[in-house]
């Protein structure tokens, strides 16, 4: 929530453009936050799934 704050104050703080243009830019902004999310939890389960194959080569399948 708090990117999402974050973008909402600097559309509000572009002042010389219009809402329509603010509306625009935020949903830019809100847009490249959700690819970023979606890529550092990609990221975070491909990272997940390597540890998790490699303890399984030490010790064995988990239960």
């Amino acid at each position: 929530m708090e990117a999402r704050q974050e973008a909402e104050a600097l559309a509000m703080d572009m002042v010389k453009l219009s809402d329509d243009e603010k509306k625009i830019a935020m949903g830019f902004i809100l847009g490249m936050q959700a690819a970023i999310d979606l890529n550092e939890a990609r990221v975070k389960e491909k990272i997940r799934q390597q540890f998790e194959k490699r303890e399984a080569e030490k010790y064995g399948p988990v239960a």
